[in-house]
Formats: C-alpha cells, sequence, structure tokens
C-alpha cells in the first residue's frame, strides 16, 4: 500500500466507524436525516455512473426514482422477510441503508474497474472513436442506464419506505437537478464524489432551512462559489491541497 493511500483507507475506515456508532449517540431526527443523506447518496451514485463514467447527462433520472417509490408496499413486509431488519424501526432502517449504501459503492466500483466501465469510459472520450473499434457503444449506454434506473429505483423505494409517502413530485425535473447537483458538488471523476455531494447538500439545505425561510438563495450563492473555486468538486478538495502544498515547498 503506498504512502498517498494509507491516509485515504484510514479516514475511510473512520467514517465507517463513526456511521456505524452513530445511531447509539443520535435521535430519532437525526437518524431519520442520515437515512434521507444515504438514501440520496445511492440515488447520485446511480446518476455519477451516467454522468461521471459515461458522459450522459440526464434530467429525467428521477423518473427511475419515483417509480421505485410507487413500487414501495407496507414497511414491515417489505423485503418479504428475507432480511432481519424491520423498515418500521428508525434503527434498523438505516442500518439496512448504510449496507446498501455500502453495497452501492463497491458493486459500482467493480463496474468501473471492469472491461465494461472502461469501455464507457471511452464512450465518453470518443464515442466515433470506439464505434470504429468494433464496441456497440448503444447497447453499453443501453445497459448503463438500466442499471443506473435500477439503483435510481431502490432509492426511490427506500426514500419511501422511510415516511410512508409518495409524491407526484418525485418524478420532476427538480428531482433529477438536486441529484445533478449533487453529483457536481462532490465531484463527478470519483465515485466517491457522489456521497460527499449528497451529504455536504442535504446537511447545507437542513441548516439553512432552520437560519432563513429564503434558504434557496444562500444554498445556489453556495453551489456556485463551490463550482467555481473546486472545479472537480469536493473530491478533487484533496488533490488541490497537495498541488498547493507542493508549488509551496518548491518556492521554499
Amino acid at each position: 500500500m503506498t504512502r498517498r493511500l494509507r491516509p485515504a483507507v484510514l479516514l475511510a475506515a473512520l467514517v465507517a466507524l463513526a456511521l456505524l456508532a452513530f445511531p447509539s449517540v443520535a435521535g430519532k431526527f437525526y437518524l431519520q436525516l442520515f437515512s434521507t443523506i444515504m438514501i440520496m447518496a445511492i440515488f447520485a451514485m446511480s446518476l455519477n455512473l451516467l454522468v461521471g463514467c459515461a458522459g450522459l447527462v440526464s434530467l429525467g433520472h428521477a423518473a427511475f426514482f419515483g417509480i421505485g417509490a410507487y413500487i414501495y408496499v407496507k414497511p414491515d413486509a417489505a423485503l418479504f422477510g428475507l432480511t432481519p431488519f424491520r423498515l418500521a424501526d428508525a434503527h434498523h432502517f438505516y442500518y439496512l441503508v448504510l449496507a446498501l449504501m455500502a453495497a452501492t459503492y463497491l458493486v459500482l466500483r467493480i463496474i468501473l474497474r471492469a472491461p465494461f466501465g472502461h469501455a464507457l469510459q471511452g464512450i465518453r472520450v470518443n464515442e466515433h472513436r470506439m464505434r470504429a473499434l468494433g464496441f456497440a457503444t448503444f447497447r453499453y449506454k443501453l445497459a448503463a442506464f438500466v442499471i443506473a434506473g435500477g439503483l435510481a429505483g431502490l432509492a426511490g423505494y427506500l426514500d419511501a419506505a422511510q415516511f410512508g409517502t409518495v409524491s407526484p413530485d418525485l418524478f420532476g425535473w427538480r428531482q433529477s437537478g438536486i441529484v445533478l447537483m449533487m453529483v457536481i458538488l462532490g465531484g463527478k471523476d470519483k465515485l466517491y464524489g457522489a456521497i460527499l455531494g449528497a451529504f455536504a447538500l442535504v446537511l447545507l439545505q437542513d441548516v439553512l432551512a432552520d437560519a432563513t425561510r429564503h434558504w434557496l438563495l444562500p444554498m445556489g450563492l453556495f453551489i456556485l462559489l463551490a463550482v467555481l473555486v473546486l472545479p472537480r468538486g469536493l473530491s478533487g478538495l484533496a488533490a488541490r491541497l497537495r498541488a498547493v502544498r507542493r508549488r509551496e515547498a518548491r518556492g521554499a
């Protein structure tokens, strides 16, 4: 393991431990808040597969989220007893969502490192060249949409299971725009950027909504400044800090 990877692995382990221990110190409100964030992280990772890997921007991604929500059934009957989790219990639901978020990240990471993922990245860079090399680019893009749509549907199902309500607004372009902002804010070049973007945006919205009724304006300004200052998103912040330190070291 290289020196560069050790801090990242240590940080990931600390975050995982913190998330596992969180229900022991948090009340129901914060359990539901963090469950919502992790659900949106699954949703954002599904879109990141399209935007970050294949270069396919979709403003209709919320349709899959809405379909998943409308498939929702009675909480205690959900998943047909296949898991030890009871969705009506806030603690059980939190751990289920945490497990599914981790599983989504690992599955997508495997996909992106597989030949399929490399082919999608090639399509993003130059689709005509990939087609000339014999790749069925339409099938690759269709498969990416199917995978992303399935994960978005899972996020929608969990969102409906948490509160037991659904709304036609889940299908709207605003929902697609919010998850796209999460991907951009976190950094579309890294898969974990979608998770960072979900945590940052939902927590920021919660703080600003408590502070003022006109919370959309400061949140919009924050996102605009974040994009200008961090063009690679929050996930690119560490690389930018390393570059600054290298320049300072050379100057010294």
